[in-house]
């Protein structure tokens, strides 16, 4: 899809009004709306990669315009058949590019996450592959479907007996339940005042590990419901516990330097899902935590410092979680 961008140009040669503060200064006088002159000079600058409704109806209502008349979208020319035409052409390499850059965040995610295919899990362990799949199927061994290609945890395939593919005599394989949601129960459901993105997430995270041995009823089986190991689980626990973390206090600072907000966040949004682990429950609740923020504070600069982040990594963080949730099936890019 092609789109073109003139918002400036329109105010300017329409309506005679060349700057941001004059512009949301009309607005709030004309319909009441309040927008920051970050969003409108933004919305000046860049073409910007999401609207807000809210924000769209108010500057059309404020100069009796319409959205196509400064923002027109077109759909791409598709390939010929016989791919010789210049338009083909164009189109396929707009379509290797974007293929190429999704292999690259994937390959990120993979090593962030210590993900190996199961042919290369399979000569590390010098095992078959019907041995590894084996493991997999009987819920031994963790996967992730990555672009429709199932991938496992290296560290799992290295701590877990193999031979052959066939699971040891010692080892047996844990009997298959069905997962029941886990629904965390958090005072308040918001990034607090004092919080910055980690320590939301430290906290979180904490909650949810609670929560879990409190529903299975020990560490072993909230490990496994979890998707973790029992050693990674406890260390991970421990660790989060030895920062001080509850529900009722964090002792998080955060680096803006105003008083900052508190990001409401739904309560059905803290429920671990019957087929989530927690890599991927926290992933889903930093995305959509980070998304709120930007919609709260009106711009991603200033979503980046109310969250304690520099705008550069904040950037790549949502690049990578977004692409996560859409192509990679929710896949966190959080480490144990």
């Amino acid at each position: 899809m092609s789109t073109t961008w003139k918002l400036q140009e329109w105010l300017k040669s329409k309506r005679g009004v060349t700057r941001p503060t004059d512009i949301s200064k009309i607005i709030l006088k004309t319909t009441g709306f309040k927008i920051s002159n970050q969003a409108i000079s933004d919305l000046f600058t860049t073409q910007p990669k999401m609207l807000r409704l809210e924000t769209i109806q108010a500057i059309c209502d404020t100069f009796n315009c319409r959205l196509t008349d400064f923002c027109v979208i077109t759909p791409d020319e598709l390939p010929s058949p016989t791919g010789r035409t210049k338009t083909g052409r164009v189109a396929t390499k707009k379509k290797v590019t974007k293929l190429r850059a999704l292999s690259s965040n994937l390959e990120q995610l993979k090593k962030q996450l210590g993900l190996i295919s199961t042919s290369e899990a399979a000569q590390l362990c010098n095992s078959s592959l019907h041995g590894i799949n084996s493991l997999v199927n009987t819920g031994r061994i963790r996967h992730e479907i990555l672009l429709d290609h199932t991938y496992v945890y290296k560290n799992d395939v290295l701590s877990t007996p193999v031979r052959k593919g066939r699971p040891t005599a010692t080892h047996q394989p844990r009997p298959q339940t069905n997962p029941t949601p886990i629904t965390l129960f958090l005072h308040p459901y918001s990034v607090r005042t004092n919080e910055d993105l980690r320590s939301f997430l430290s906290r979180i995270q904490f909650a949810a590990i609670t929560r879990a041995i409190e529903v299975e009823g020990s560490i072993s089986n909230a490990a496994h419901r979890l998707h973790y190991t029992r050693p990674a689980l406890t260390t991970l626990r421990r660790r989060l516990g030895s920062k001080g973390i509850t529900n009722s206090s964090s002792s998080a600072t955060t680096h803006a330097p105003r008083q900052p907000t508190q990001i409401l966040l739904p309560r059905g949004l803290f429920t671990i899902k019957e087929t989530e682990g927690l890599q991927t429950f926290m992933a889903r609740i930093q995305l959509a935590t980070i998304t709120k923020t930007i919609e709260v504070e009106g711009s991603k600069p200033k979503a980046a410092v109310r969250l304690g982040y520099r705008r550069t990594s904040f950037l790549t963080l949502l690049r990578l979680l977004t692409v996560g949730s859409r192509s990679l099936k929710n896949l966190s890019p959080i480490t144990k």
